[in-house]
Formats: structure tokens, C-alpha cells, sequence
């Protein structure tokens, strides 16, 4: 009854033959392909997951190097804007010591000859006023004369 279910879906005295030669393929393949494959698979997650934690790290690694070079810029800046400031401080009391050692020269000037004009003044004022007494004298005598 077995053998002849067996004989109706054509198994004979070779499937045990056939079985080993499966096995021993499965085995085979198993060597050769799927084992091989197995670990291609397992060093790809392998080198993906360390290549995720090295982007990690770096990506924290650039963020602390933008904070520091940030706050390098900054002071930076400051510090120019500090020596700017300072420059110009010094720059303008330069100009402002300057600008009053000039019109204290001009004033000085100016009084001489402020000075210099009275006395001329002065000088032609009184020969005016000697003339004068001279010219009324002549004045006089031609009136009287």
C-alpha cells in the first residue's frame, strides 16, 4: 500500500540517493555561499553602525570646534573694536592739542598786532594832535593877520 502510493507519485529505491545528493549540496552551499554571504551581511550593519557613530562624534566634534572658533571671532571683534576706539580716543586729543596750540598761536599774534595797530594808532594820533595845534596857530594868524 506505501509502495504503491509511492510508485503513483513516481518515488523508487533512488530518492535516498537523491536525499544525500541534496544534503550534501545544502551542506556545500551552505560552506560556500550562505555563510560567506552571512558575514558580508554582518560587517556591512557592522561598518554602517560605526560609520553612524563616527558621523555622531564628528558632527559633535564640528559643533564644539564652531562654538570655540565663534567665540575666538567674537573676542576677536571685540578686541578690535577695543583698540579702534582706543585709537581714535588717542587720535582726537591729538587733534584737540593741536587745534589749541594753533589758536593759542593766532591769539598770540593777533594781540601783537592788535598791539602793534594801537601803537601806530597812537603814534599818528598824537602827530595829528601836534599838527593840529600848529595848523590852528596858522589858522589864527591868517584869521587875525
Amino acid at each position: 500500500m506505501v509502495g504503491d502510493i509511492l510508485t503513483q507519485l513516481g518515488i523508487n529505491n533512488t530518492v535516498f540517493i537523491q536525499f544525500g545528493i541534496i544534503c550534501a549540496l545544502y551542506f556545500i552551499s551552505k560552506k560556500v555561499l550562505f555563510t560567506p554571504l552571512q558575514k558580508v551581511i554582518e560587517l556591512r550593519i557592522e561598518k554602517t553602525t560605526k560609520t553612524e557613530e563616527l558621523a555622531g562624534e564628528l558632527k559633535s566634534e564640528y559643533e564644539n570646534l564652531k562654538y570655540e572658533y565663534d567665540e575666538k571671532i567674537e573676542s576677536a571683534y571685540k578686541s578690535t573694536q577695543e583698540e579702534k576706539n582706543n585709537k581714535k580716543k588717542e587720535i582726537e586729543k591729538d587733534l584737540n592739542s593741536k587745534f589749541k596750540s594753533a589758536e593759542s598761536d593766532s591769539n598770540k599774534k593777533l594781540e601783537e598786532e592788535k598791539t602793534k595797530i594801537e601803537n601806530e594808532f597812537s603814534a599818528k594820533k598824537n602827530s595829528i594832535l601836534s599838527e593840529a595845534d600848529s595848523l590852528a596857530d596858522q589858522l589864527v594868524e591868517r584869521i587875525h593877520g
